[in-house]
């Protein structure tokens, strides 16, 4: 049993340490933009790791996605700045804001017909209910 707990120990900090390391990455990307992303998706995929460790942080990062991708005019980060946004409130319990943004997300994707996109979004969408044991 010990080795058990020593191995998931050690798995568990090398997925952490991982994560932080895509997270430096994508905040350096911010500062000085080299591999061609727009300043925008880098905002989205770095809420889209935050989630997971801070997602106080994430929902920094979002709102500052969502703003840029407005004025933008760029859709698709638009509906990926609201689904990410759902992702972090999920992270933080917070279901009926998850599923309003959530929702938010699927109705630009439909709009722009972005049907992968909307594709992946269901299938978290039905993931986090099964998660919820809502199997209906």
């Amino acid at each position: 049993m010990k080795r058990i707990v020593t191995f998931i120990s050690i798995i568990f900090t090398l997925f952490i340490n991982a994560q932080q390391k895509v997270i430096d990455s994508l905040e350096r990307e911010l500062l000085n933009p080299t591999n061609g992303l727009s300043k925008v998706e880098v905002l989205n995929w770095l809420s889209y790791y935050y989630a997971r460790s801070n997602p106080e942080k994430g929902l920094d990062k979002i709102d500052e996605a969502i703003k840029l991708a407005e004025k933008t005019k760029d859709s698709l980060q638009l509906g990926i700045a609201y689904e990410y946004k759902g992702l972090n409130y999920k992270s933080l319990g917070n279901d009926s804001l998850a599923f309003s943004f959530y929702d938010k997300a699927e109705d630009i994707y439909k709009l722009i017909d972005s049907t992968r996109a909307l594709s992946i979004l269901r299938l978290n969408k039905g993931l986090f209910y099964a998660q919820r044991s809502n199997h209906h």
